[in-house]
């Protein structure tokens, strides 16, 4: 026993001084072997597309298997290359570090038990991952894949020499014999155990993706809908999963849920009437979340008709004519939409309110409208009341200012009676202002534009048939008239007192400015004394 530990104990010290050149020999010799490994798996892949296009031809419906076989392919080599590769690495290394004693010894081990375990370990496996207890369907299709598998393999494996087949062998089962020690310590126990789980939970949701299809789940509109018996063959119809939480996912067709395990068949009364019950259940249930969600989209087509009607006023009150129109439009617009859920009754109130509104936003804007064009009628109501405003339109229907301020300063001049010319615009001179008042017909414009309390009396002056020429007896002058219209209106309620014309009056001078100017001063002067533009006035 002492030989033979200082035999191990000089070989290893041995190698410990050339660890460094025996692993870059390793790494170098194993690299040269994935190398050729590659080259070799080309053929098998040859194999797995001649069963495919054989497949294809044959018509055989079997998208999965492909997916499938891809799958595991990708994941053989990257576990060969990512995990088999170091490990037979690290193997090799620990394998020549042994005495050739306890090499012979491993040799043996391998050729009586090794195959025998990690046949069983490959079959644990593929019950594991296939879960071929559950279905025959299941079993079937595994087996479908690994004959694939084991044919492109047997052809592979045909393609290594027989030297580097058993190398391969015992190295794989050195490896296998490394991850069992190393599963037996608590500390890389846990590791390699999460690193299994880790990988064997993607590998089999990758599979069961493919290999058990889940079919298209049904979802029944209500409870009337479950058929579960088909009356003619006496053919269950309803295949059904329920999770932990009572709830059921219900399918027309027989196959796995998303656990992969298989669906079940509903078969007996008892089951119909469980998910007739679940279904009824969700049906008052939809239906109330249903009500829910209308009454809650009502409540908000509601709000939103009553706050745009809200800014619509706040624009009336804004004098915002053209925005309160928009806003109402607006409003209507939005719950077209929304009729069948808002009913009849609610629509009609809706477009009542919305009508009402676009009267009161027309009114409005006439209104202001109205407002506007009559104080744009007044410059300014005198301060201290009078008993006469005064206004001249001229031939041309325009504010003769020098006609109507000459007529106010003669009837200012008459004792006990006070006159103003400056009381209206030139806007007033218009068929709505001075024409309709003059008539007798604008009673409104005048009580709206409160000129009774600041007179008793209109006065107004239309002038027309305007003549000018040179005269007739006087070489050099010029003659100027026209033909006078008188209308009195009481300030106070627009009503027409009396209504007069002068024609007789004619004013001269050397040019056409100076024989108006002459007019104006004559007409003023006679229009002055007459006693009935002052009759009923009350003087002090």
């Amino acid at each position: 026993m002492s030989g033979w530990w200082d035999d191990f104990s000089t070989l290893l010290f041995k190698r410990a001084l050339l660890l460094k050149e025996q692993a870059t020999e390793t790494v170098s010799h194993y690299l040269a072997f994935l190398r050729r490994a590659t080259i070799t798996l080309l053929k098998p892949l040859g194999v797995l597309l001649l069963v495919f296009l054989l497949f294809i031809a044959l018509g055989i419906r079997a998208a999965w298997l492909y997916e499938t076989l891809i799958l595991l392919i990708a994941g053989v080599l990257l576990t060969i290359v990512f995990l088999a590769l170091p490990l037979l690495v690290l193997v090799e290394t620990a394998y020549n570090l042994l005495p050739e004693s306890l090499q012979k010894t491993v040799r043996a081990w391998q050729r009586r038990g090794a195959a025998i375990l990690f046949g069983a370990l490959l079959a644990v496996v593929l019950i594991k991952v296939f879960r071929l207890w559950q279905s025959p369907g299941t079993m079937l299709n595994a087996l479908l894949i690994l004959s694939v598998l084991w044919i492109g393999g047997y052809f592979g494996w045909l393609q290594v020499s027989g030297a580097w087949r058993t190398f391969l062998a015992a190295k794989l089962q050195l490896s296998l014999i490394f991850i069992v020690v190393m599963a037996l310590f608590p500390g890389p126990a846990g590791l390699v155990e999460e690193l299994v789980g880790w990988a064997g939970e993607r590998l089999e949701r990758s599979v069961f993706r493919v290999t058990r299809p889940t079919p298209q789940r049904w979802r029944p509109a209500s409870a009337d809908e479950l058929r579960f018996v088909d009356e003619g063959t006496g053919k269950f119809l309803v295949w059904y999963y329920r999770d932990q939480q009572g709830d059921y996912e219900l399918f027309t067709s027989k196959g796995y849920d998303r656990s992969g395990k298989p669906l079940k068949l509903a078969q007996a009364e008892k089951e119909f009437t469980a998910i007739r019950e679940w279904q009824r259940a969700r049906d008052q249930e939809r239906k109330t979340t249903r009500g829910a969600q209308e009454d809650e989209s009502r409540r908000r087509v509601i709000a939103d008709f009553e706050n745009r009607i809200a800014r619509a006023r706040g624009f009336i009150e804004q004098k915002e004519f053209d925005g309160a129109e928009r806003e109402v439009r607006d409003a209507r617009n939005a719950i077209v939409p929304s009729r069948a859920l808002l009913g009849d009754a609610e629509v009609g109130r809706m477009d009542m309110a919305a009508d009402q509104l676009l009267s009161s936003v027309k009114l409005a804007r006439a209104e202001h409208h109205e407002r506007l064009r009559l104080r744009s009628y007044v410059t300014g109501l005198p301060k201290a009341r009078v008993n006469v405003i005064v206004f001249f339109v001229d031939s041309e229907g325009k504010l003769s200012k020098e006609a109507t301020s000459a007529v106010a300063q003669r009837l200012a001049r008459r004792e006990g009676v006070s006159a103003v010319g400056d009381v209206l615009s030139d806007a007033f001179a218009s068929p709505r202002g001075f024409d309709a008042v003059a008539a007798g017909k604008g009673a409104a414009d005048v009580v709206a534009m409160q000129l009774g309390d600041a007179a008793d009396r209109l006065l107004l002056i239309r002038g027309s048939d305007k003549r000018s020429a040179p005269s007739a007896t006087v070489s050099g002058l010029r003659t100027y008239s026209m033909r006078i219209t008188i209308s009195l209106i009481d300030a106070r309620d627009g009503s027409k007192l009396r209504e007069f014309a002068i024609n007789d009056v004619t004013g001269a001078g050397v040019n056409e400015t100076a024989a108006k100017a002459a007019f104006i001063e004559r007409f003023s002067e006679m229009l002055a004394t007459r006693g009935e533009l002052v009759t009923g006035l009350q003087r002090p």
